[in-house]
């Protein structure tokens, strides 16, 4: 199946510099991953424990991924994803945002958590390190949507079939994209990148930088939208 699945991605359409069009129709092996009713039970238990003293019902769940293993030129600036989280908290009372990672990025999710307002932080949620993997698998596979770098979860969320928006700057989402129609890209395609390096040899990483809360908020928007008409999203945005 694997050689069968790789002979595809082989003939996908090219893509042109900062523009990434996958096209999915033409890889009829996509990764689909599945979580039992009863451990989607359990994640949503988990979740409502932890907003049950805010007196929020039936929530929408954003779901922020901030880590990337091989480094952080990887990964979205963590005042980035702060800021995501205060605009996906501040366009409606009943949206909550849950940061998860491994333990590595528990400092990096502290620091997102910290920089949301005080007013909302009481609605974000920061589990880095706290929760195993199979409980994030469970906990993404019941999300309104998912916000990450080109990581494992960004794959995960591809599998599970959720909403979501992938942020790549020193990768190539030529090689790696989310294999998933409900999945849009966000890549600048600037002429310094990919480099596939583990730190910014330029030191201003703005790859990711550039790619603005404002543009990646808007971006779930749209893959929300696309997804809740169970068709695919328009052309990433790049």
């Amino acid at each position: 199946a694997m050689v069968a699945h790789y002979a595809q991605l082989a003939n996908l359409s090219p893509a042109s510099r900062g523009s990434i069009n996958v096209d999915l129709e033409k890889v009829q092996l996509l990764p689909k991953l599945y979580v039992q009713p009863e451990r989607q039970l359990q994640a949503r238990e988990f979740l409502e424990k932890l907003w049950l003293k805010q007196n929020i019902t039936a929530p929408k769940v954003y779901i922020l991924a901030p880590g990337a293993e091989f480094g952080n030129a990887k990964q979205w600036p963590s005042a980035h994803f702060a800021r995501l989280a205060t605009l996906l908290l501040k366009s409606d009372p009943a949206h909550v945002t849950v940061i998860i990672g491994s333990h590595k990025d528990r400092e990096i999710g502290a620091e997102i958590q910290a920089l949301i307002p005080d007013h909302l932080r009481k609605r974000s949620y920061q589990l880095c390190g706290t929760i195993t993997l199979e409980s994030a698998i469970a906990v993404i596979s019941i999300a309104t949507s998912l916000a990450s770098n080109d990581s494992g979860i960004m794959h995960i969320g591809a599998a599970l079939g959720v909403s979501q928006i992938a942020l790549f700057g020193s990768s190539d989402p030529k090689h790696t994209p989310p294999l998933s129609p409900f999945a849009k890209i966000l890549y600048l395609g600037l002429d310094c990148s990919p480099c596939h390096q583990r730190k910014c040899p330029l030191g201003h990483l703005n790859c990711l930088r550039q790619i603005t809360p404002d543009i990646a908020f808007e971006a779930i928007l749209d893959a929300i939208s696309q997804r809740n008409l169970n068709a695919p999203p328009s052309t990433p945005v790049s």
